[in-house]
């Protein structure tokens, strides 16, 4: 969820003003400057080496992981 990945970022130091679910501008921008710092392709996008290098567990995002992101790719 993109909460999650909102609440890592942020944990991490990354600029996350608000942790609302929603996959705007200033998430982009985090996740492409964590991707960037850990040598995974800067899309701004979520995808699987973006999430494994994150560590976040996806419980309840087995069977609907694109609804989950919204417009983002997420391929398993």
């Amino acid at each position: 969820k993109i909460t999650k990945v909102q609440q890592a970022l942020k944990n991490e130091g990354y600029t996350i003003t608000s942790v609302d679910g929603v996959m705007g501008p200033e998430t982009r921008s985090a996740l492409k400057e964590y991707q960037a710092e850990n040598g995974i392709e800067e899309s701004g996008r979520l995808n699987e080496k973006t999430i494994s290098a994150m560590n976040i567990k996806l419980d309840d995002a087995s069977s609907d992981r694109e609804d989950n992101f919204s417009d983002e790719t997420y391929s398993e």
